[in-house]
């Protein structure tokens, strides 16, 4: 095998049928493996993997439909397009043919033509084909019937157009036969207007030979030869018509046909009446055309049911002449044609034009169909929404007269290109604020791109949603270092107490043990503190979790603040007297804000411990309240060390260490100010802080007067 050949599968349980399939193939230059039934396609298809399928769909065990169904419902499988070779005896096949996810169908008996130009439209645009499933499934209520349609929606174009195709080949076809046998009825009724004539004239030279019988014998024995052989030449021409001419008497009973119906004979139409051979309800109407004929003498023309080849129900349209002689009525003569073929195209193609526009009208997508000149044919309802018009409004229309004009100049140079080249083209748009991405391609009538299809879909929501993942995700991973490199000095805080614990204790069994009391006073204080540190970071370490896990309930009320400073204070005052440090208050009697109470006790306790460990013995604190319009700026203002600019920046970051010692080498967790930030933030306020070196530092924060509604 040549390895650019495309290679085709064919299953198909006619050896003759894969016989023919197979010779147009090769004779074409693709590679053809057969297989007799589905379940044996499928085993061939673990070791050889086609380009295109192309199935029968009437076949012993699994149809194949079922077939499709298998192959679409596989991962490596169900990007191959499935030609379906059907009949499409009935609009079901259409929905059938969807449901199970076939990309097109061929009628058989079908061209060579049309079968090579179907393949090379997939090969042409495989590429192109991208078989995403919908977000939703398509469900279609048809015939009283329920189909889920979960093929893509360029599959269902791609069937819905191959359905399009089929039906106006079969017009064509029928279009052709129609004006074969319109010649034939010219023909006919040229050789009947030949034959009067003859007649006519045959008349006047009868008229004017009397004198001489003997001459006027001989000539009427040669005009009677001519008329005979007229006569024949007639016959044969009327038997060769495929539409069915009969001729019957005054009362509808038969005298004359062309030729028979396959399975009847003379002896079951010789003496019937016309109506004998209609069907149902066919029988009155017949009966009423022929009563109007003979009435009025004109001629009537009448679609009905009668029985054709084999007593078989077929439709027909007839035109029901009258004859009359000296104005009375004589005979009827009624030209019959079978147009079984053709209303089954008929009602097909209204079927696929009503499925097409109900697709049209309910699709998701935008749909639209432009001729050569690029003006709009067809457009889904939905393009009402995006263009604000009516849509009877949006058909005919050049792109200028419904786009911006640099956005209508660019779709015109696309869609043109496109009818050029004839190929597919994927375009992503902008228009109005919102995203699209847009699919075009040609539809080739006859080898040649005719007309121009396509979809738009609306992306700006996915990429809106995609944005937001993207910056979602490069902050979770900022947040996981950040936490991963919190987590590192948390550790190492811990760690350094816990040295001292266990070292410490080490020495007092020691000393225990050999009953050396010497200095165990001052170790087990040394453990005592490096217990309480650890505690310390531990309590505030627990805090901060459960603020963060969301454990920590936000319980805000009216709250005496007054009150609540005092009670900070109070706890602290000892701390403060040790350094003998001095904690006042500036702040006005009878302050409220809308608050949760432990939280700001635990903000305003962790500001004034800091400010205590960075603050001289002897120095100062002070405590006050800022009244704002709608909020308190509360600070806690020292005279202590003081804080680096840089460092000042860092205070509020978890991924940073800022645990310093204190001016009498005291010790801190670190989580303090965090834990502040973080509750300072649930009351929707801000926290900061100002401070210059060797002056000492100020630490402010806000939380609003009353509950925001």
């Amino acid at each position: 095998m040549e390895p650019n050949k495309i290679k085709v599968l064919v299953v198909e349980d006619s050896l003759t049928q894969a016989g023919v399939l197979k010779y147009i193939l090769e004779i074409n230059n693709y590679s053809v493996r057969h297989s007799p039934d589905g379940k044996k396609a499928l085993e061939l298809l673990d070791q050889y993997v086609p380009d295109i399928i192309i199935s029968d769909i009437v076949m012993p065990g699994m149809d194949g439909y079922q077939f499709c169904s298998i192959i679409k419902a596989d991962e490596q499988l169900k990007k191959i397009p499935v030609i379906l070779l059907s009949a499409l005896s009935v609009p079901r096949d259409i929905m059938k043919g969807l449901e199970s996810g076939a990309d097109s169908f061929l009628v058989k008996p079908y061209s060579e033509e049309m079968l090579i130009a179907r393949i090379q439209y997939f090969v042409q645009n495989r590429d192109l084909r991208v078989n995403k499933p919908n977000d939703d499934a398509l469900e279609i209520l048809f015939a009283n019937e329920k189909y889920s349609i979960n093929s893509s929606s360029r599959q269902i174009l791609d069937v819905l157009l191959s359905t399009y195709e089929i039906t106006i080949h079969k017009n064509q076809e029928l279009n052709e036969s129609n004006k074969n046998l319109q010649i034939a009825r010219d023909n006919l009724t040229l050789m009947n207007v030949n034959l009067e004539e003859k007649i006519r004239l045959r008349t006047l030279e009868l008229e004017k030979s009397n004198e001489n019988l003997l001459s006027e014998i001989e000539e009427h024995k040669a005009t009677v030869e001519t008329l005979l052989k007229s006569e024949e030449k007639w016959k044969k021409l009327v038997t060769n018509i495929p539409d069915y001419i009969g001729l019957y008497d005054h009362k509808g009973r038969y005298l004359y046909l062309n030729h028979f119906p396959e399975g009847f004979t003379m002896k079951e139409i010789e003496g019937k009446h016309v109506t004998d051979f209609q069907v149902g309800k066919s029988k009155i109407i017949y009966e009423k055309a022929f009563e109007r004929a003979a009435e009025t003498g004109e001629t009537q023309y009448v679609q009905h049911q009668a029985f054709g080849d084999n007593f078989t129900t077929k439709e027909y349209e007839s035109y029901i002449v009258p004859i009359f002689d000296d104005g009375k009525f004589m005979n009827m003569l009624t030209i019959a044609r079978d147009i079984t073929d053709r209303k089954k195209s008929e009602n097909e193609l209204n079927e696929s034009n009503e499925i097409f526009s109900q697709f049209m009208e309910h699709s998701p997508i935008y749909i639209f169909f432009k001729d050569e000149n690029i003006r709009t044919l067809k457009l889904s309802r939905n393009f009402e929404d995006m263009l604000g018009k009516p849509l009877e409004e949006l058909i005919g229309k050049k792109m200028d007269e419904l786009f911006a004009s640099d956005l209508a100049k660019k779709m015109i140079a696309d869609d043109l290109q496109i009818l050029k080249n004839g190929q597919e083209v994927s375009i992503e748009e902008e228009m109005n604020g919102r995203q699209y991405i847009t699919k075009k391609f040609p539809i080739q009538i006859e080898g040649k791109p005719s007309f121009l299809a396509g979809y738009t879909i609306d992306i700006t929501e996915s990429k809106r949603a995609e944005q937001v993942i993207n910056e979602n995700e490069k902050r979770l991973l900022e947040l996981n270092a950040t936490k991963d490199k919190f987590f590192s000095i948390i550790a190492h805080d811990l760690k350094n107490p816990f040295n001292a614990v266990i070292g410490f204790s080490d020495i007092l069994i020691e000393q225990v043990l050999e009953k050396n009391f010497d200095g165990i006073e001052q170790y087990a204080r040394i453990i005592q503190h490096s217990s309480q540190q650890a505690m310390d970071l531990l309590m505030n370490l627990m805090e901060w979790s459960r603020s963060q896990t969301g454990k920590m309930e936000y319980k805000p009320e009216t709250v005496e603040m007054v009150a609540l400073i005092n009670d900070v204070t109070e706890l602290l005052n000892d701390l403060a007297r040790k350094k003998s440090i001095t904690i006042s208050k500036e702040i006005p009697q009878n302050i409220s804000a809308f608050a949760d109470k432990a939280m700001i006790s635990t903000i305003l306790r962790n500001l004034v411990s800091n400010a205590i460990k960075f603050t001289h013995p002897g120095g100062k604190i002070v405590l006050s309240a800022e009244q704002k319009p709608d909020e308190w700026v509360f600070s806690v203002s020292d005279n202590g060390v003081g804080i680096k600019k840089e460092a000042i920046e860092k205070l509020f970051r978890i991924d940073e260490n800022n645990s310093t010692p204190g001016t009498q080498n005291e010790k801190g967790t670190g989580l303090g100010l965090i834990l502040c930030k973080e509750f300072v933030e649930k009351h929707g306020g801000k926290i900061w802080a100002e401070s210059e070196v060797g002056k000492g530092s100020k630490f402010c924060f806000t939380i609003q007067k009353s509950e925001v509604i």
